[in-house]
């Protein structure tokens, strides 16, 4: 039930006038009048005065003066005045009801004149906002509405006046819209189902009952022996896939409704039949919840707080909830409808590549060095951050610096599976550890662009990126943010980005070498003491060739990025004549950034490898 409001607004006449003068061309006006119940004078049966019955006297512009501008309802009386277009609801109050009395506004001041305020969209059921007095306003959200098209005002008995509320105009303070389409979109397709028992742990046999077809096509019709719905019965559940994905108006007006059949109209107080309300973008996990609702003549819902900013999503999923009522056959659906239509794109998502691909709409905000100066041009290229990782000591990366950050998109989207997604790589000379070399960022990642979610906070160097860490599930994302920590990051010039991999799926690696070549080879030479491993993201299968500047002892090892020891992978004579290659099954090591380390008679390197399973 609505919580009673009482608006008493004094002194407000003088400045409302003002308002509606200056504001004429946003506001918008009750347009016509109609159904007009003609009351009686104060503790008399006689109708209110003939010269003040003219109801049309309610429609257009407020006087809103001291003139015969206004119809007088009476006690007992009531008018419904309908708005060209859709009044929606905005934050605060959305329609002002103007009432005249000649001596003055204040509601206590000359006789209280009092009015109960309803509203609809479709200008026949009627729900409640509230009550007010003389000059007042009311919240359409009151009404769980979306929008309205009709406000019915009825003299309170409260009221102390002779002929009760004058009624000279309604206002619609931010103006009307064009009413949307309704039924434009409702459920197509009953994806799966199972129905429940009745509540003596019997089957649900009455026909009328047990078609789930029935819970498609909306009748709303609630009337007894009406058979335009699906009985869930006790713990029984129903996914609906609607005619598209269900659109959204970004605020927490309602997106969706659910129609529910309860003979005679019952109430929920008398006949409590109550059901869990779900959406998904696959009819497929996750499901977003958007609240458990009793059966009632208009169940509305809205998903913008429930679900991640620009997922699509296409599928409804009415639960029966036995916990909180108990009828013979529990909560019967009639039908889903989106408020606001559905959209026509419902192509799925289709995953891309292994690697950032793009610079989202060239979203690179270029730091500081830490002592805030400009950081070397070198440095501030933000498309060396795309493609494969080169994962070496040169400069193919973007440097963020202190107040510094990327945006970067994929050829695709990247799905949320089980384990790590994303790999963040990292260029910092020599691959040290985080604690001797502190270059810390924040990620975030988003399915539109526009809304983001972090998933690691204070990541140091290279690291692993679930997408389950973010506050609400997301099913997949297509963007990644990364904003260098000026809190933590203690370096010259911050966190610098080689590059983001995408961890799972059936990438195919952007650095393919599975025969050693000439480019290995080459690179080895460049490199005394060098080691590469290849392909690099791998799999399962990883080679490592390395060579020395003299024969002689030699160790390869590999590190995981917290320092510890995974295998040896060689001891003993290593030959300056040749490459050294060293095979290496990976496919027990989970995926992420491991370390190679070579030791030799000359010293110490070290390299990067990514495992991608």
């Amino acid at each position: 039930m609505m919580k009673n409001k009482l608006f008493n607004v004094a002194i407000f006449g003088v400045a409302m006038l003002a308002a509606s003068v200056t504001n004429a061309q946003q506001l918008c006006y009750g347009a016509t009048a109609r159904d007009y119940v003609v009351g009686t004078k104060k503790g008399s049966s006689e109708l209110v005065d003939l010269n003040r019955r003219d109801f049309t006297k309610a429609e257009g512009q407020p006087q809103n003066d001291n003139t015969e501008n206004f119809v007088s309802l009476g006690y007992g009386g009531s008018i419904i005045i309908d708005f060209n277009g859709a009044v929606l609801d905005h934050a605060g109050n959305d329609i002002t009801i103007i009432e005249t009395s000649y001596a003055s506004n204040d509601c206590n001041s000359d006789g209280i004149e009092r009015a109960n305020i309803e509203v609809s969209q479709d200008g026949i059921n009627f729900f409640s906002v509230g009550q007010v007095c003389r000059n007042g306003s009311v919240d359409i959200a009151d009404s769980g509405l979306a929008y309205v098209t009709s406000i019915k005002i009825s003299n309170d008995d409260s009221s102390t006046t002779f002929d009760g509320y004058d009624v000279d105009g309604v206002i619609a303070i931010a103006g009307c819209a064009e009413v949307p389409t309704r039924l434009g979109c409702v459920g197509i397709d009953v994806f799966d189902y199972e129905q429940g028992t009745l509540a003596n742990g019997g089957p649900i046999t009455d026909p009328i009952r047990t078609d789930p077809n029935r819970a498609l096509a909306v009748e709303n019709n609630r009337s007894n022996g009406a058979a335009n719905f699906f009985s869930l019965g006790k713990n029984g559940w129903i996914i609906i896939r609607m005619g598209g994905n269900i659109m959204t108006d970004g605020t927490s007006a309602p997106d969706l409704r659910v129609y529910e059949t309860t003979w005679g109209n019952r109430p929920c107080s008398s006949y409590p039949e109550y059901a869990k309300v779900e959406v998904s973008a696959d009819g497929l996990a996750p499901w977003y919840d958007l609240g458990v609702v009793c059966q009632g003549p208009d169940i509305r819902l809205d998903l913008d707080g429930a679900i991640p900013a620009g997922l699509p999503v296409s599928f409804v999923r009415i639960s029966n909830d036995s916990t909180l009522g108990n009828t013979p056959d529990f909560f019967d659906v009639d039908g889903v409808e989106a408020l606001w239509g559905c959209g026509t794109d419902d192509t799925p998502p289709t995953r891309g590549g292994c690697y950032a691909t793009c610079v989202y709409q060239d979203h690179y905000v270029q730091g500081t060095k830490k002592n805030g100066q400009p950081i070397s041009p070198l440095r501030i290229h933000p498309e060396k951050a795309l493609g494969a990782p080169e994962n070496n000591d040169t400069i193919n990366f973007v440097t963020l610096g202190y107040g510094g950050s990327i945006e970067l998109c994929f050829d695709g989207v990247v799905f949320n599976q089980e384990g790590d997604d994303l790999q963040i790589v990292e260029t910092s000379f020599g691959s040290p550890a985080c604690e001797n070399y502190k270059e810390y960022a924040d990620v975030s990642v988003s399915l539109d662009g526009l809304t983001w979610y972090p998933v690691g906070n204070a990541v140091c160097l290279d690291s692993a990126i679930d997408i389950s860490n973010a506050p609400l599930a997301l099913p997949w994302i297509r963007y990644v943010r990364i904003t260098n920590n000026d809190l933590l990051s203690q370096t010259e010039d911050g966190y610098d980005v080689d590059g983001v991999v995408v961890l799972n799926g059936d990438c195919t690696p952007g650095i393919v070498r599975n025969n050693p070549s000439t480019e290995i080879v080459s690179s080895l030479q460049a490199n005394a003491n060098g080691v590469i491993a290849w392909p690099n993201p791998a799999k399962t299968d990883l080679n490592f060739s390395f060579n020395v500047v003299e024969t002689g002892e030699a160790t390869l090892e590999l590190y995981n990025v917290n320092g510890q020891l995974v295998a040896k992978l060689f001891s003993g004579q290593a030959s300056d004549s040749q490459d050294n290659t060293v095979k290496f099954d990976a496919s027990q090591l989970s995926n992420g950034l491991y370390i190679s380390r070579l030791t030799t008679q000359d010293g110490i390197t070290t390299g990067k490898v990514m495992i991608a399973h």
